[in-house]
């Protein structure tokens, strides 16, 4: 059974927060990329890789969007990508809600 996630009066399995985050990012103008996971994926790989070029001055953002819906955590192989996502000078989001995205790109000024 899908879990669900209380959002205002609505409860959203992982599947529709992600379409709907998937679909606000689209309507704002970013590249949103969903991920598989498979088995050669990389072992813990986050959800959605969104891109989008704000223009020469501000250039490019690349960032690496893993949702979680309810309570469900981050496994330790999600921890190790973050981690490596880190390392490497890439961005990386734990989202758990349409809010908590908005939250981020305002805090970014990439709205």
């Amino acid at each position: 059974m899908p879990k669900k996630v209380k959002q205002g009066k609505l409860a959203l399995t992982h599947g529709q927060l992600k379409r709907q985050i998937v679909d606000y990012l689209r309507w704002h103008k970013w590249l949103a990329i969903p991920i598989q996971q498979g088995a050669f994926s990389y072992h813990g790989i986050a959800d959605l890789y969104i891109i989008k070029y704000f223009g020469y001055s501000r250039g490019t953002y690349q960032i690496w969007v893993e949702i979680k819906a309810g309570k469900d955590k981050q496994s330790k192989a999600q921890s190790k990508f973050e981690i490596d996502i880190f390392n490497h000078g890439g961005r990386y989001w734990l989202v758990k809600s349409l809010e908590d995205l908005e939250s981020y790109l305002r805090d970014c000024n990439l709205l």
